[in-house]
């Protein structure tokens, strides 16, 4: 089994599969033999997700009990990306502390009743959270996670309190993790593929139910950026950024263009837009000027604003011409130009809204969105001059323009969990 290839894409595994996973990771350990015993019982009286492993040891199998020993295990799904990102960010773990004191009640009563003679001697029991996220360093732990989950944990009386990964418990014992993973394959097996790759096993997540997705505030449609947890999900995504840079510099065909856009929209444009739609048809010839049908080319619904937005997609091509040393922008900008505005005036018709909001797509007035050609080798001056003259009521975007923001939201990402 190739660890190394497996480790990024269990922090995709649903929550379900995640909980069982831990729970047969500590019940691997589960003996019952004369001298010992071990056993990891789900704590449905507290909640389903938590786990106690208990042990009791005997120094002869015929006299009373040596000691007793407990761990309670906490699957803890809180993003972990906002302790480490800022400490102004507040969260009451109210569900976390309803477990812990539920569980000190527990804890209280087994004292109150517990006989030493008989029972042996009560050692004072372990809580461990388990995150579903790999690859957080230990020093971010010590300075930052653990400070601020310990207040969870006061005024109960315990031995140990910690918190740690799926990928620690795999480096420990690599041994038991292949065994646990043997059996949860076969249980979740619609949630995680396994390919034969170079001659060593890749496991990818079949449908894979993101840690923590992007969506919308409880009291308001404004929506809330993915919270990057898996930072091969961030390395793929500055793929998607080669990608896009290599198609503008090979001139790719404006349809090739458009389904890389289509799929990949939200890391080009934001996480603000929320829907996509490509070649929609505009076939009211009585409305336009030349009395034919159109096509837009990209529709983006922009959640913020909660309207669309119509982009027009020009292919990577020479932007600026200079006559007499005057740079002014070429016939095929004005040319796309005069087309979207005769698309907006066409989508503004009552008639027309009526049947769009019939497939779904109601909007007020479309701002319009130009994205044409390179950014010009010119004074930056004489650049802004240019566009602030011509835009005339619609954005003028570069595919540099789109780049370059497409890869200053990658790196911001980047770097809150780093």
């Amino acid at each position: 089994m190739n660890k190394q290839n497996l480790l990024p894409r269990l922090a995709s595994l649903s929550r379900d599969a995640f909980e069982d996973f831990i729970f047969r990771l500590w019940s691997v350990d589960n003996v019952h033999i004369e001298t010992s015993y071990v056993h990891t019982n789900r704590l449905d009286g507290i909640d389903k997700k938590v786990y106690e492993q208990h042990s009791i040891t005997w120094e002869d199998p015929k006299d009373s009990k040596s000691y007793q020993s407990f761990n309670l295990i906490v699957p803890f799904f809180k993003p972990l990306d906002l302790l480490l990102t800022s400490k102004s960010i507040h969260s009451d773990f109210k569900e976390e502390r309803k477990i812990l004191y539920s569980y000190k009640r527990i804890l209280d009563k087994r004292m109150q009743e517990w006989f030493l003679p008989q029972d042996g001697e009560f050692c004072l029991p372990n809580i461990y959270f388990v995150s579903n996220i790999s690859g957080i360093r230990k020093e971010e732990y010590f300075d930052n996670i653990l400070p601020r989950l310990s207040p969870l944990v006061k005024g109960i009386t315990i031995s140990q309190f910690g918190i740690g990964t799926y990928d620690s418990f795999i480096d420990q014992v690599p041994e038991k993790t292949e065994v646990v993973l043997n059996s949860l394959l076969q249980q979740h097996f619609n949630q995680i593929s396994v390919k034969v790759e170079d001659g060593h096993y890749r496991f990818e997540i079949y449908l894979p139910e993101s840690y923590l997705t992007s969506g919308v505030l409880h009291k308001s449609q404004n929506p809330v950026e993915s919270i990057i947890t898996d930072r091969s999900k961030s390395n793929d995504n500055y793929e998607v950024l080669n990608e896009f840079a290599d198609l503008i510099n090979r001139k790719a065909k404006e349809d090739i263009l458009e389904k890389f856009i289509k799929k990949h929209y939200q890391l080009i444009f934001g996480n603000h837009y929320d829907r996509i739609e490509t070649q929609v048809w505009l076939k009211f010839p009585d409305l336009d000027i030349s009395g034919k049908n159109r096509r837009l080319d990209i529709f983006l619904r922009n959640a913020v604003e909660g309207d669309w937005e119509l982009f027009e997609l020009k292919r990577p091509t020479k932007l600026v011409r200079s006559y007499r040393s005057i740079p002014s922008l070429t016939a095929e900008f004005t040319n796309a130009l005069s087309q979207l505005k005769n698309y907006k005036r066409i989508l503004l018709q009552d008639n027309v809204r009526r049947r769009f909001e019939k497939e779904g797509i109601d909007y007020y007035e479309p701002e319009l969105r130009l994205v044409i050609g390179r950014k010009p080798n010119i004074p930056q001056g004489q650049w802004r001059r240019l566009k602030t003259e011509n835009q005339d009521n619609l954005k003028l975007l570069t595919f540099d323009d789109l780049l370059e923001e497409m890869k200053f939201r990658l790196d911001s990402f980047s770097n809150s969990i780093t």
